[in-house]
């Protein structure tokens, strides 16, 4: 981003100078210059290749700086009004082409067209009050003669040479854009492609696409369903109970939902069969999930058939002290803690009281600026610690050797194989010989 701020603000400077230099071929007559438009030229095209608002810059500030630097246009009151003519050329035709679909010619001349009329309207309104205040006239006759009679060879150099220096642009670009190594970004439900040159120096790549369970996802949701991880299936938590609250993701997380769900709802309602299910949409602080975002997640019979709440986080009247309603249900309190915040005077102390007052059994924090003294003082007054999230073997290790309570992992393969193997880990712990076969022993 930063790097194309940097292009487009060169090449502006680039169109500038033509501004300047351009008027100096017709000897800087006034009225060769009022047939040809130099300056017109480099603004629309600044416009187009740039964007609006360096079209709408370059436009506005070129005659000033001619005025100021050659004597033409006199700064009062004529670099006034093409000023605003040429900046409203650049800034029209950028917004216009940017709008367009399809990039083609016809397509770019529509929009010279328009910014040329939108230029002239701005040019002729200005000089009009100008003149009027400094007791001249400038009435619609004028108006049409000097702004489209007088300026017809200009508006055809225009209208040929600027599609033309566009197309050959869009060659050269695209010449240069071929040669170069190609990387496609996922970008909400598309790719964005980008070209890289010498500059880089290689592509990381997950081998997500490429990895082969052997099952399709159904039989993948089936199986985990069938075999949940340190717990009873939801079938046999499901029976005896009136209200059952699955929480979802919002439309922000690519969660496979429309294959997860339905196969839940029908584990859940085997063990109660008629139990209230509401599927709580867990937005956080985002915004609500519109209905054709559901329905892309989720699929039209659920939507239409389930309840379904989305939480709103601004909506205060409904937000309750967790503790106090439901009293029997624990929870971590999470906390973005940091290393920083770490060598502050009091800062455990103060993230011990804080998970006391609040109620919860313990505090959720990540794994990196978690320190030995966080946990004992935790330990101390009776709460839990928690850490995330440790993907790595030299990551668990250390939330082991710390005393976590609770390790969140997308790797629970490797931490089940490292908790239930017996080995020795006097690097980390300084116990030489200790063995472990849980969690609890290695503590």
């Amino acid at each position: 981003m930063r790097n194309e701020h940097v292009r487009k603000t060169v090449l502006s400077g680039f169109f500038l100078t033509l501004c300047l230099l351009l008027p100096l071929l017709t000897g800087q007559i006034k009225e060769l210059g009022d047939t040809l438009l130099p300056m017109h030229l480099p603004a629309m095209l600044c416009g187009l290749v740039c964007g609006k608002w360096y079209g709408f810059a370059v436009g506005l500030s070129a005659p000033i700086l001619r005025g100021v630097i050659f004597g033409m246009p006199p700064l009062y009151p004529s670099a006034i009004w093409m000023s605003l003519e040429l900046a409203t050329y650049g800034f029209v035709i950028g917004f216009l082409y940017s709008k367009v679909k399809k990039k083609d010619t016809p397509s770019l001349i529509l929009c010279l067209v328009a910014s040329m009329i939108c230029g002239r309207i701005v040019w002729g309104v200005t000089k009009f009050a100008l003149l009027s205040f400094s007791g001249g006239s400038f009435g619609l006759a004028l108006f049409f003669t000097q702004g489209f009679g007088d300026a017809l060879l200009g508006i055809a150099i225009q209208l040929v040479l600027i599609p033309a220096i566009i197309k050959i642009t869009d060659k050269i670009m695209e010449r240069s854009f071929n040669s170069m190594k190609k990387v496609f970004f996922p970008f909400g439900k598309e790719h964005i492609e980008h070209g890289f040159g010498k500059e880089l120096i290689g592509v990381l790549e997950s081998g997500i696409n490429k990895y082969d369970p052997h099952k399709t996802g159904d039989e993948l949701i089936q199986t985990a369903l069938e075999n949940p991880v340190g717990s009873p299936r939801l079938s046999t938590l499901a029976k005896g109970k009136q209200n059952v609250v699955i929480i979802a993701s919002d439309h922000t997380r690519p969660v496979p939902s429309k294959l997860i769900i339905p196969k839940m709802l029908k584990e859940i309602r085997e063990g109660s069969p008629n139990c209230n299910i509401t599927i709580l949409i867990a937005t956080g602080c985002h915004r609500g999930t519109t209905k054709e975002e559901l329905v892309s997640k989720f699929g039209n019979e659920i939507v239409e058939k389930e309840n379904i709440y989305i939480h709103d986080c601004d909506e205060k009247e409904k937000l309750v002290s967790a503790k106090r309603d439901t009293p029997e249900i624990p929870f971590y309190l999470n906390e973005t803690v940091t290393r920083f915040k770490m060598f502050r005077k009091g800062y455990v102390n103060h993230l011990v009281e804080e998970t006391k007052k609040h109620g919860a059994i313990g505090i959720n924090i990540s794994y990196k600026p978690c320190t030995k003294e966080l946990v004992d003082a935790f330990h101390k007054e009776g709460l839990l610690v928690s850490l995330y999230t440790c993907n790595n073997v030299k990551a668990m290790l250390k939330a082991i050797k710390l005393g976590a309570d609770n390790i969140t992992t997308k790797n629970p393969k490797a931490l089940k194989k490292l908790i239930e193997t017996p080995f020795c880990y006097t690097a980390h712990t300084g116990c030489s010989g200790t063995k472990a076969n849980s969690l609890e022993a290695m503590k």
